[in-house]
């Protein structure tokens, strides 16, 4: 039944895939000659000298993913296990390893390949053809998150059938992706906001928003249940995920955020884990503006005699960008892993096509942005002097690269824009690569 339902969306959704694989393809040509070039420069200039290989491919979380793969779950009561991560992506992985012989570095090419369906699946819902937008979303600073062996590859591909069946108005297609998604990652408590933030604020009738949250929402609760059923099968407990989050220090009490601001290893990474965080902001204030403005007609606001279109993807994909920087900063009250839960996702790629294609919103919430990346960037500094340099620096970098973000926006030559654009395409693909070299060094990346 599973896999006559996944045909059926394939076959939905690739009635006019082909022209966008083409345009993709030679994007991606670019996009690697451009990581190359990044990670030649930070392997060149910086302090860390590694290669991806077999091994070294396997850091952190993988390492997990890996343990399910080999030895399925296992649960303690004593200390860490493995079921707190969900088995979509390990029992995938031991699939194509039983079936084909895919193993560490074979699996990061799939999950590239897992990310690159569902940016087709993104290019084709918004009729994306500019290679600058591609090159854009390509660029975020997480994204290689994709290519290592963890979930987001195979999350990212789900989600994607969330986006697209929200934009074409397809309420089955969203539910699938929100089913699969759901046995991907744990992310239930994160998609109620969006479910409601894209059906409340849209323009339809009361019946059919009280009738899509209760599919979408259903549709990912029983993801869950899924999950705990076929844990339960492994391991002979219940609930054996919610058990174990006493183990992972997972908080669930809402408070003020502890200050100074913090994450792991915040000297190097909190410049990455800020902007991850002030992106959620935004798309809380963004969220917050569009409920004020009581926007109904068209899903349309004005603002200064703008007139912006609000679609049900965008909605969504502000309430999980606006959700991740309140349990950052409320619940779990630090930013380890905001990055990834923000970069690595289809949710920030539609923010930042929505963003670049709405120039002229964007040009009107310069100062907002400027003051709240501030605000930020002044809850985290240390109260006390130390050696905090290299964080600053690297923090006031990117409040240079939201800057030009909206100079691009204000300016009039073309050729200056197109100088712009890039620079701040290749920022992101340092950072990218810089974040990689991290990680299979063995450091911490988000």
């Amino acid at each position: 039944m599973l896999l006559t339902l996944v045909q059926k969306i394939l076959q939905s959704i690739n009635s006019t895939l082909l022209p966008f694989s083409l345009i993709l393809l030679k994007s991606l040509k670019n996009y690697i000659l451009l990581w190359l070039v990044a990670f030649i420069l930070i392997y060149h200039f910086g302090d860390f000298k590694e290669t991806p290989n077999y091994i070294n491919v396997i850091q952190w979380d993988a390492g997990w993913f890996e343990k399910i793969k080999n030895n399925g779950y296992y649960y303690s009561d004593t200390q860490q296990s493995s079921v707190p991560f969900f088995p979509a992506f390990p029992y995938t992985w031991r699939f194509l390893q039983k079936n084909f012989n895919i193993d560490n570095l074979e699996i990061c090419i799939i999950n590239f390949i897992f990310f690159l369906i569902g940016f087709l699946i993104l290019m084709q819902a918004y009729s994306i053809t500019d290679e600058i937008e591609i090159l854009l979303l390509l660029s975020a600073p997480c994204l290689f998150f994709v290519y290592v062996p963890y979930s987001e590859g195979l999350f990212y591909l789900f989600c994607s059938w969330i986006i697209y069946g929200l934009k074409k108005e397809k309420i089955w297609i969203a539910s699938a992706g929100l089913f699969f998604a759901s046995m991907t990652r744990s992310i239930f408590t994160f998609i109620l906001p969006c479910i409601f933030a894209a059906e409340i604020l849209s323009y339809q009738s009361i019946h059919k928003k009280v009738r899509n949250i209760a599919i979408l929402s259903l549709s990912s609760l029983l993801g869950l249940f899924i999950v705990v059923y076929f844990q339960w099968t492994k391991t002979g407990v219940w609930f054996a995920y919610f058990k174990a989050l006493k183990h992972w220090d997972n908080k669930t009490q809402i408070d003020l955020p502890l200050l100074p601001l913090n994450t792991w290893d915040k000297n190097e990474i909190m410049f990455t884990d800020i902007f991850a965080v002030w992106v959620g902001v935004i798309a809380i204030l963004i969220l917050l503006f569009v409920l004020w403005s009581s926007c109904t007609a068209g899903m349309k606001l004005k603002y200064h005699n703008i007139t912006i279109e609000i679609n049900k993807p965008l909605l969504f994909s502000l309430g999980y960008l606006g959700f991740v920087a309140f349990f950052a900063l409320f619940v779990k009250r630090e930013f380890i892993s905001a990055n990834r839960y923000v970069f690595a996702t289809i949710f920030y790629s539609v923010f930042i096509l929505e963003m670049y294609r709405k120039s002229e919103f964007s040009k009107t919430s310069f100062i907002t942005a400027i003051v709240t990346y501030l605000v930020l960037f002044y809850l985290a500094l240390p109260i006390q002097a130390g050696d905090n340099q290299t964080m600053q620096f690297r923090m006031l970098i990117i409040l240079i690269a939201i800057i030009a973000w909206f100079l691009y926006f204000y300016l009039k030559n073309w050729i200056h824009k197109k100088y712009l654009i890039f620079g701040i395409i290749f920022l992101g693909m340092l950072i990218q690569t810089y974040l990689f070299e991290r990680f299979i060094t063995g450091l911490w990346a988000g």
